[in-house]
């Protein structure tokens, strides 16, 4: 088994482009035609909510640093609390059992948004209504899971969900995501078969393959065809 430089693997696969070009072309239409055709379309709605470690009765007063980050702390025990057992089922229940909770809780989303109190929830569905008003429920049911912590802070709904858009699938992605793939492929076939080629082409594979010195090389020389057939010395 030979040994391969850059430089080499370079020169192999510029020697076999056009089957490199093929599958790259491939794979970009089968990817991109199986997330078209195949893939379900997913919807997302997204829904904002405001955190403050203040109580509703405290005085308002800007908001420090320390503040800040006691916002943040608040953001994680809503999320535990939403998806808790027993928050999920009140929001299955408040959608007339469309999802149970192991569904809701696999299209449940949060971020916080960064350097803020606020926390992003969404949740992505085949159906763009049903996305919609299962974040809608799972906003005040945030709400309500929080204030059953008895945690100290208040939490509100900031923005209702939004119109539930399309997100997946991406067929420009899935379609770069084949071409990259068919090229990968493509490329590790051709030095594989190189490689593993018992072949010898000329001296320098002898050398290479071998580890021993060319002594000597018979050349071929092929002569002018005369009368239909072409003649070797």
């Amino acid at each position: 088994m030979q040994e391969l430089d850059l430089r080499t693997i370079f020169f192999l696969l510029i020697t076999r482009v056009k089957w490199i070009v093929l599958a790259v072309v491939l794979g970009l239409v089968l990817f991109g035609t199986y997330a078209a055709v195949a893939m379900p379309e997913q919807y997302t709605s997204s829904a904002m909510l405001y955190m403050t470690n203040l109580d509703k009765e405290a005085n308002t007063q800007a908001a420090t640093s320390s503040n800040l980050v006691a916002s943040e702390r608040l953001v994680k025990t809503v999320q535990t609390a939403t998806t808790a057992p027993w928050a999920l089922q009140e929001a299955c229940n408040r959608l007339d059992g469309k999802l149970t909770p192991g569904q809701l809780s696999a299209s449940l989303k949060f971020s916080l948004v960064a350097d803020t109190s606020f926390l992003r929830l969404s949740v992505t569905h085949t159906d763009p209504e049903l996305a919609r008003r299962a974040c809608d429920v799972v906003a005040d049911t945030a709400v309500i899971a929080f204030t059953a912590t008895g945690e100290t802070g208040n939490a509100r709904v900031y923005q209702s969900a939004v119109q539930a858009s399309k997100t997946s699938p991406n067929v420009l992605r899935f379609s770069m995501l084949g071409a990259a793939i068919g090229f990968v492929l493509a490329a590790v076939i051709v030095v594989l078969a190189n490689v593993l080629s018992v072949t010898v082409f000329d001296k320098d594979d002898v050398q290479r393959r071998l580890n021993v010195p060319v002594l000597g090389e018979i050349p071929s020389f092929k002569l002018a065809t005369k009368g239909g057939k072409r003649h070797h010395v």
